[in-house]
């Protein structure tokens, strides 16, 4: 098997040599790219020069590809063909159409984010903190690709070249989330739990059970937990159910809705949000690995975890791991240690 450092070079080798012949003149170079928790990603950038963008892959994906299917070949073939696929329905970016709020107003959406995993990133675009949290909304402009969905976030540049303030981009953004986009309210009752379909509504239903919980998403899957911040959700939330609420973010697309219908383990809750964050499909899908409540009183919104604690909550879940023989499954290590 090659290392990763041999793996790479043949990698951007064969893409320079590979390319169809309409992306021969492409710029391929390796660059450096910042994800969540701040850390810095190694990707592969392919530029055709006729377009004003390109594509970044990720060479650790690549590389996990081939350790996963033990063939070069293969793993580089599936690679350019979905780089080429991606290039030919790439839409053309036209810089200029970003500087005009009127071009892009329709496109902005809301995405939840976490400041404490991207908190030296988020300083550089448009966001509004989530008050008593540690999260926050950003916007994005939506691209239209085809079959494929994209989006940017919006810099604090831009901004001032709209002219426009952070409360008019916040109510335009949370406008389109339910007029470009499609909300989605998911039940989940006992009748779930036995294989009966769940219930789904396109707004607030006018009952909410108790018993039951509830998962704010969109039809898109296109960071729709942030339906939840939309003006009134909450309070309605907790005018519905005539209690306050514990919220779990699942996904940046799900955030689940459990009622307080008594003293809940707020640590087994925890541990469900980490549980989700060790099956995400990527970093990107995580939005955060803390426990909020709404409380129906005050009509506020905190922290029902404390971030400090996270570690020891991870600890107990590796020792829960442990097998009968006193070993842990080394694959629920590496997940943990994600």
């Amino acid at each position: 098997m090659l290392s990763y450092e041999e793996f790479k070079e043949k990698l951007i080798k064969q893409t320079k040599e590979n390319m169809p012949q309409r992306y021969r003149d492409a710029e391929v170079e390796i660059i450096r790219v910042p994800k969540n928790n701040d850390r810095m990603f190694e990707g592969i950038s392919v530029r055709p020069q006729d377009k004003g963008s390109g594509a970044v892959f990720y060479c650790v994906d690549a590389y996990l590809d081939y350790l996963h299917n033990e063939s070069l070949e293969k793993t580089i073939s599936l690679y350019l063909m979905r780089l080429v696929h991606y290039l030919d329905h790439m839409p053309e970016i036209d810089a200029e159409d970003y500087q005009d709020w009127e071009n892009v107003k329709g496109r902005i959406v809301p995405q939840l984010a976490s400041m404490r995993k991207n908190r030296e990133s988020i300083q550089h675009f448009v966001h509004r903190p989530v008050e008593g949290t540690d999260l926050a909304v950003i916007y994005r402009i939506m691209q239209d690709m085809g079959q494929l969905r994209g989006s940017i976030k919006i810099p604090n540049e831009l901004m001032e070249k709209w002219g426009v303030d952070l409360n008019r981009i916040h109510v335009r953004a949370f406008y389109n989330m339910n007029t470009i986009l499609t909300p989605q309210i998911v039940e989940l009752g006992p009748e779930t739990e036995e294989g009966g379909k769940p219930e789904v509504y396109k707004k607030l239903p006018e009952h909410m059970d108790r018993d039951c919980m509830y998962v704010f998403t969109n039809q898109e899957r296109f960071y729709g937990a942030s339906t939840i911040m939309a003006s009134g959700i909450l309070s309605g939330i907790a005018e519905r159910l005539q209690c306050s609420f514990y919220l779990l973010p699942l996904t940046v697309d799900d955030m689940m809705i459990i009622p307080q219908i008594e003293d809940e383990d707020v640590e087994e809750l925890h541990k469900l949000v980490l549980k989700c964050n060790i099956c995400a499909e990527t970093e990107e899908s995580m939005l955060s690995d803390q426990v909020y409540f709404y409380d129906s009183t005050k009509r506020e919104l905190s922290m029902a975890t404390d971030p400090a604690y996270t570690q020891e909550v991870v600890l107990k879940m590796l020792e829960q791991s442990v097998s009968p023989t006193g070993q842990t499954d080394e694959s629920d290590v590496r997940e943990m240690e994600r």
